[in-house]
């Protein structure tokens, strides 16, 4: 796989760029270890065949609630500040509407849209339904002015959803998810490919910066370029293997004396584990204290192994740190295991997902323009207890 060593004082400390400050969620009301059973967290179909989409899955919902790095966008005139996820594994805008009933707790607590104090809101005309297992939602389409920094739509389509059943958004701090996928099968254009479709010539990139500190302190959002402090190795690029998600192709994976011939990976800010199909996983868990179980013993941490990720000609290395998450719920401090099996099908077949675990290390830049994604080594903060 051919790479490319971007000269970081040349391409990105001459191009400006804008700075989301992120934040992660403070202690939600779900247990840590309420998730514990590695079967509910598999994600089946996770890619449709035939609309290529991302299904919006119990398991993707379970991703958003421990998912939550999340930052303001502004919607709306005079325009309105909500917290959203920015989610580079899906291509929608959804977001809590006003006009979902504040009886429901979800519409109780959260904060919403509301499209009637917006000067420059217009109806779409369009309403969806989306049911899962643990409930649904819906509501409608509508369109008005987005801002994310100093990017403007003015006309941008939104999923407002007005009537929620089950936990779903139940857990949720932020008001809504951001897609930054590139556009897939039918699906909404997503907000920065059809800034690009208005504003040619422009340079779009995002790149995720995470930290392990309380509340995410530190964490950001670059758009357009950002600050080479955050990264301190060069940065590698890696062409997309498919114009929708943000596939990537890799040699292989290596753990303990084993190398598994795994060929994709998708990078996706939506999930906040490392996930691979089962061949690989199962022969990963075997060999771990725990073997595979969802709760760790926080004093074995340094008991295990570390994965490496061969992509072109560089080595990314997951070591134990890195891939358990020590966490605090409900005032409770505890380790989760930060690895999932999930098993992918065509065109991908047996892709990993590089979600926060491996970005929290990896300083990640998708480079909308040239098609491609860079890693970089980021520079480490001191504090890992990380808020659910």
């Amino acid at each position: 796989m051919k790479k490319i060593l971007v000269l970081l004082t040349i391409v990105y400390l001459a191009t400006a760029f804008i700075k989301i400050p992120l934040r992660r969620t403070e202690e939600t009301d779900l247990p840590y270890n309420q998730t514990s059973n590695q079967s509910q967290l598999q994600m089946k179909n996770f890619l449709s065949l035939k609309s290529k989409q991302i299904n919006w899955t119990d398991e993707r919902i379970d991703f958003y609630v421990h998912s939550q790095y999340y930052g303001d966008i502004q919607v709306g005139t005079p325009p309105q500040n909500l917290g959203i996820i920015f989610d580079t594994g899906s291509p929608e805008f959804v977001i809590l509407s006003s006009t979902c009933s504040p009886a429901t707790y979800t519409c109780g607590v959260h904060k919403k849209y509301n499209h009637t104090s917006s000067s420059t809101y217009t109806a779409d005309g369009e309403t969806f339904v989306e049911q899962y297992d643990a409930g649904s939602i819906a509501g409608f389409r509508s369109n008005d002015t987005v801002s994310v920094g100093n990017y403007t739509l003015k006309q941008f389509q939104i999923d407002e959803v007005q009537n929620v059943t089950g936990f779903i958004f139940k857990y949720f701090k932020t008001s809504g998810i951001f897609g930054l996928s590139y556009q897939i099968g039918n699906s909404t254009v997503p907000f920065f490919q059809q800034y690009l479709q208005e504003n040619p010539g422009s340079n779009i990139s995002y790149g995720f910066y995470y930290t392990e500190k309380y509340g995410g302190e530190g964490s950001a959002l670059f758009i357009g370029g950002f600050d080479p402090y955050y990264a301190v190795s060069p940065f590698y690029y890696y062409p997309l293997v498919q114009d929708d998600f943000w596939t990537i192709g890799i040699n292989c994976v290596k753990f303990q004396n084993q190398t598994f011939n795994i060929s994709y990976a998708i990078v996706d800010s939506g999930t906040p584990l490392l996930t691979g199909p089962s061949m690989l996983m199962n022969a990963i868990f075997q060999s771990l204290p725990n073997k595979g179980e969802r709760i760790v013993d926080c004093s074995t941490i340094k008991q295990y192994p570390a994965i490496h990720f061969e992509i072109g000609n560089q080595t990314y290395t997951l070591n134990g740190e890195d891939y358990i998450l020590q966490i605090k719920s409900q005032g409770q401090y505890g380790c989760l295991l930060g690895l999932k099996i999930i098993d992918i099908g065509e065109p991908t077949p047996n892709a990993l997902i590089f979600g926060d675990v491996f970005m929290r290390k990896y300083f990640t830049n998708f480079d909308l323009n040239g098609k491609q994604v860079g890693f970089a080594l980021a520079r480490k903060d001191q504090e890992r207890v990380v808020e659910y």
